[in-house]
């Protein structure tokens, strides 16, 4: 299988801006963090399409929760508006 990378700083789960590329700079190469806001692990609950509706449409189902530390929440923190951010990532099988 050939990996497309998935470059950029954001979750490709729930777009939050992680201030660093959870995918490497070249897209290709997980960080295996975790996304402070939905929790997903990088590499791992996000390495396919399938795997990334799949934990999107959860975190949805769920009310797009705030799932880190309520110290690491912005302070005018809007899921939905964040949520575009995902929704423009590239993707790849």
């Amino acid at each position: 299988m050939t990996r497309m990378p998935r470059p950029g700083t954001n979750c490709p789960v729930c777009g939050f801006d992680q201030g660093c590329e959870p995918w490497g700079p070249d897209g290709l190469t997980p960080s295996f963090d975790i996304c402070a806001c939905c929790f997903i692990e990088f590499g791992y609950e996000d390495a396919t399409n399938a795997a990334v509706k799949a934990a999107r449409d959860t975190w949805i189902e769920a009310g797009c929760p705030w799932r880190g530390p309520e110290s690491e929440q912005p302070a005018s923190w809007d899921p939905r508006a964040q949520l575009e951010h995902a929704l423009r990532l590239p993707h790849r099988d």
